[in-house]
């Protein structure tokens, strides 16, 4: 097992969720479209909604004409649920 330095928090409450997220593993925020798929953080919930379900892509390549590629991994293969249209 490597070192690592300690993490520290300024504030309680970033500790707490700090602990739940990375060493709990709690997922309190789930996806209403993929059965079984929970995120710690809402943010990463949002993302994932927006990535994988809507399709938004805004990280253009600069070399590829016409490419966007989304900030995290997607599903290929799924279609955008019908209240995103």
């Amino acid at each position: 097992m490597r070192w690592e330095p300690r993490r520290s928090f300024g504030e309680k409450g970033s500790l707490t969720k700090h602990i739940d997220v990375v060493h709990l593993k709690l997922r309190e925020h789930a996806c209403p479209y993929c059965p079984g798929v929970a995120f710690g953080k809402k943010q990463n919930l949002l993302t994932h909604i927006d990535v994988v379900h809507l399709k938004l892509r805004d990280h253009a390549c600069p070399y590829c004409p016409g490419v966007a590629f989304p900030r995290s991994t997607y599903h290929a293969d799924e279609e955008p649920p019908d209240e995103a249209h």
